[in-house]
């Protein structure tokens, strides 16, 4: 059993004590977060709503709030614990990002590693990650997921190579279904260099989203074997599916 937390986007924290623990705005000097215009469809009047709620990473406070919870889902038998989200925001004026708790000339990994040191020393169970793909395609910090750095404190990396979150001038001269394939195969090969040690069980996109949509069953069942294939061609420590909305309608 492998228990995801997610570990610094959470709502109910960050609104914690008046806001205590958020990532503050630097411009706003409120707290920050991912705002959206939405529309009614009936009334047809539009609000603005926040969607992301983000804490700070460099706090020890957080780290005590999330660790905890992962020593209680231990005790209640979880076999691993993976930490998702565990990275500063990508979306939204993220110029404007400001830490409260980050000691003078630390960085962005430097607060992730912070983490995972704790959470090495406090849990018995293995320690998983979740990065961005392409932070595992190439030696990279962008928001603090240095995964060469990273990879000292836990025992499983899962790039999340969804070939739809690479740019479409990515591999410009493969089709974009065996594109798909080769996203799987080099970027887990090229995972386990950069990690050096931890096992690399990628997500795969058992999804659709934007231009996907059109597919059809035929098409995004292919689309799905093929990133299988890859992970399986690179010898991948396993691979784990990925649907937000739980429906795995891409599975023959």
């Amino acid at each position: 059993v492998i228990a995801r937390i997610v570990v610094f986007m959470v709502p109910r924290f960050y609104r914690y004590d008046g806001y205590r623990y958020a990532i503050w705005d630097s411009e706003r000097n409120a707290p920050w977060g991912v705002f959206r215009t939405v529309t009614n469809e009936e009334s047809g009047e539009s609000r603005v709503v926040q969607v992301e709620h983000w804490v700070d990473p460099f706090s020890s406070e957080v780290w005590e709030y999330v660790l905890s919870i992962a020593e209680e889902v231990v005790e209640l038998g979880a076999d691993e614990i993976q930490f998702d989200y565990i990275r500063f925001p990508s979306d939204g004026n993220t110029e404007t990002v400001e830490s409260r708790y980050a000691p003078d000339g630390a960085g962005r990994v430097e607060a992730l590693e912070a983490f995972l040191s704790a959470a090495r020393s406090r849990l018995s169970v293995p320690i998983g990650i979740d990065v961005f793909g392409f932070n595992a395609w190439s030696r990279m910090s962008y928001l603090g997921q240095d995964i060469s750095r990273l990879g000292r404190y836990v025992d499983v990396i899962s790039p999340m190579f969804y070939p739809s979150h690479f740019a479409r001038s990515f591999l410009p001269r493969l089709t974009y279904f065996e594109r798909s394939r080769v996203i799987y195969d080099e970027g887990t090969r090229r995972a386990r260099e950069i990690a050096d040690g931890p096992l690399i069980r990628p997500y795969i996109q058992a999804f659709l989203i934007g231009p996907e949509l059109q597919y059809e069953q035929p098409e995004y069942f292919r689309y799905l074997e093929l990133q299988v294939e890859g992970a399986a061609r690179a010898n991948a420590d396993g691979y784990t599916l990925w649907n937000a909305s739980g429906r795995y309608y891409m599975l023959p």
